[in-house]
């Protein structure tokens, strides 16, 4: 599924701009990782009792 995305992405970007279409699939995984580990990062911060429930 992710490389039939870059490559469409690639395949119908215009040629100035095929760089940056596909970075966005590319960087879709990692920008989402990254989401995640700062939202538990904030639940975590909770107290013990919070977050347990």
């Amino acid at each position: 599924m992710w490389g039939g995305a870059l490559l469409l992405a690639v395949e119908y970007a215009p040629k100035e701009k095929r760089g940056l279409f596909g970075f966005v699939p590319q960087m879709g995984i990692t920008i989402g990782m990254l989401i995640g580990t700062l939202a538990l990062f904030i639940i975590s911060l909770l107290p013990k009792d919070s977050f347990m429930t």
